[in-house]
């Protein structure tokens, strides 16, 4: 069911409504300025009887601006009555499509260029039933109708709207497109009882013909290379058709880089029996790009970057490319080359090489580093890594701290080769801003020093959860234990290689890797274990604000899991976020609750685009 005719059906209910009411007699008034002069401008509106529905969201439906007296850099908008009145017809359509079809407003001129838009809700039309059929009756049922009813976001006793109303049609739909009917259609049907303000909803499914992928044909391409564009489909021909794996193939499309648009479209005929051909359409986009950024961060400081790349070359499709940063942590250098969809569609080759100057818990040292492996995506849950390292680090002399660290035993000089393997959870609702679900990373990197012949493997495993709590409201909650496990004493793990905490993303409040075990001279060594926990509230402001309030505790310990005789040190603070598209933007003001004698800062301001976790 396209989503036009799910809109149009709910339209027409609301309309028919709105019509029997218009006959019984003048119950929904259309809005009427009363005192306003022909010509006055209104700088100022605001709402009043509205209980269904926040005045953010009549703000926002109606497109006013919201009365506000920090307007530093624009004007007040200011609105014809005119305008007023056309803005009205939407807010009465947007309360029709909620559910409210008796639902009036008048407009009144409170003089000054204020206006005020008087809502009369009237009771809303509730859902009495919700029937299924099919079409043919023996039509098949991949998952039984009494299963995908209980299912419905539209359920007796709802209040009905348009939303809910399309969104059931098009999650029946897809029930079927998803396994193996590419032509399912949904027929959505409202009858309206005007005096008992009810609706009668029923949905009729006609599931087509089962079949599978056919042929598939590729339009738009000048120079990217077939073989990996069919690689990046997540389907292959005569497999049994799957709408999920149409959708994945055109998120495989577009994460090459190398298109402005990606379309397939599924033909009804000219294919063979029981077989959908597909047609993959793309529009070839700019394959060089040259970016550059700079800017601050608490604990970096001043930050510049550069880098530039190419997303083929000749007709071959690689990433290569190469960048420059730095910042008051850290000044290195990079070169990388990327196969897409290496083999099959869950895999990408990967190869680097870095090579730079670090600040590390108050020492200073450079490495070059070397990676080569593949991330794979095992599912839409599950994905994971597997990189084959050579490092060596090198000493940037002199170095108090570090002299200090290497005389109570610590390494530092090291030729290191590992192997890095990681495994990741998702199933949170948003990548940058999640409101529910679960991020667990479980790494190890087994490490041989060449220099030394000594064996360790360095284990980490982070779990972050989210729970939505109401409107806006999200408890964040993580967790992350760190494990170095060897044979070898802790002071032959290169000092490089050791847990440390604190910073922006770890324990707030104190500086960044300043915590961890110390040498009886007081000297930073590191720990061969990590534990760290937070909580986070994060809650509605006004506007796109978002505040939140939150609770850090752990350290990096001599032996993984053993606390004993370790600090465990905690800070709290609060903080703040503005909605903007590239994600949410702002800071966190973190104070310690155990103060750290080498550190006497009060507090720690952050600077954050999304959250610290």
């Amino acid at each position: 069911m396209r989503g036009r005719g799910r809109l149009c059906a709910a339209l027409l209910a609301a309309l028919l409504w709105t019509a029997c009411l218009a006959a019984q007699g003048p119950a929904a008034q259309g809005p009427a300025a009363q005192g306003a002069p022909a010509g006055e401008a209104f700088r100022e509106v605001r709402f009043q009887g509205n209980h269904a529905f926040p005045d953010k969201k009549l703000y926002d439906v109606t497109g006013l601006s919201r009365p506000s007296r920090l307007r530093l850099f624009k004007g007040h908008a200011t609105y014809s009555r005119a305008e007023l009145e056309s803005r009205v017809q939407e807010l009465l359509l947007f309360y029709q499509r909620g559910g409210y079809f008796e639902a009036s407003a008048e407009l009144k001129a409170e003089g000054g260029g204020k206006a005020l838009i008087l809502i009369r809700e009237g009771p809303p039309g509730r859902v009495s039933s919700v029937d299924l059929r099919l079409e043919p009756a023996g039509a098949p049922q991949p998952i039984p109708l009494s299963v995908l009813q209980r299912k419905l976001p539209v359920q007796p006793g709802d209040v009905f709207s348009a939303q809910s109303y399309g969104d059931a049609a098009q999650m029946l739909a897809r029930a079927w497109q998803d396994r193996g009917f590419p032509f399912a259609e949904v027929s959505p049907e409202a009858v309206a009882d005007v005096a008992a303000h009810e609706v009668a909803v029923s949905y009729t499914v006609k599931p087509g013909e089962a079949m599978r992928f056919g042929p598939v044909t590729l339009e738009g391409v000048i120079h990217a290379e077939p073989l990996i564009l069919r690689r990046a489909l997540a389907f292959r021909t005569n497999e049994p058709f799957d709408q999920r794996k149409v959708e994945k193939s055109i998120a495989n499309l577009y994460r090459l880089g190398l298109f402005d648009l990606v379309n397939i479209h599924l033909k009804k005929k000219g294919g063979p029996p029981g077989m959908v051909p597909v047609v993959v359409r793309v529009k070839e986009g700019r394959h060089r790009r040259f970016q550059g950024s700079v800017g601050y961060g608490t604990e970096e400081g001043p930050r510049g970057s550069l880098s530039w790349e190419t997303l083929r070359v000749d007709d071959r499709v690689v990433d290569i490319g190469t960048a420059f940063r730095t910042s008051d942590l850290v000044r290195e250098g990079s070169l990388w080359f990327r196969r897409p969809y290496f083999w099959t569609s869950d895999n990408w080759f990967n190869a680097d090489l870095v090579y730079g100057r670090r600040v590390e818990n108050s020492f200073t040292y450079r490495s070059a580093k070397a990676r080569v492996g593949l991330d794979h995506t095992f599912s839409e849950r599950w994905t994971g890594e597997l990189y084959l390292v050579g490092e060596r680090v090198l000493q940037v002399t002199p170095d108090v701290a570090l002299d200090q660290a290497l005389s109570a035993g610590a390494r530092d000089v090291a030729t290191m080769g590992s192997v890095a393997a990681s495994v990741t959870y998702r199933t949170t609702d948003d990548p940058v801003s999640p409101s529910r679900g679960l991020l667990a990373t479980l790494s190890a990197e087994p490490t041989h020093v060449l220099t030394t012949g000594d064996n360790f493997t360095k284990t980490d495993l982070a779990v972050h959860s989210y729970f939505p709590l109401s409107h806006r409201w999200v408890l964040a909650l993580r967790m992350e234990l760190g494990a170095i496990l060897t044979s070898q004493k802790p002071s032959q793990i290169p000092i490089t290689r050791r847990f440390y905490a604190g910073g922006a993303n770890s324990l707030r409040g104190y500086k960044y890797d300043s915590l961890g075990p110390l040498s009886k001279d007081g000297a930073l060594l590191g720990g061969s274990g990590l534990a760290l926990a937070s909580a986070e509230l994060r809650f509605p402001l006004p506007g796109e604000l978002t505040g939140l309030v939150f609770v850090d505790a752990g350290n990096a310990l001599k032996k993984p899991l053993d606390f004993r005789g370790a600090t465990i040190y905690s800070g709290t603070g609060f903080g703040v976020r503005y909605k903007t598209p590239v994600g949410p933007l702002g800071a966190d003001l973190a104070w310690k609750l155990k103060k750290d004698p080498r550190d006497p800062s009060g507090f720690q301001l952050y600077f954050f685009i999304g959250y610290a976790f």
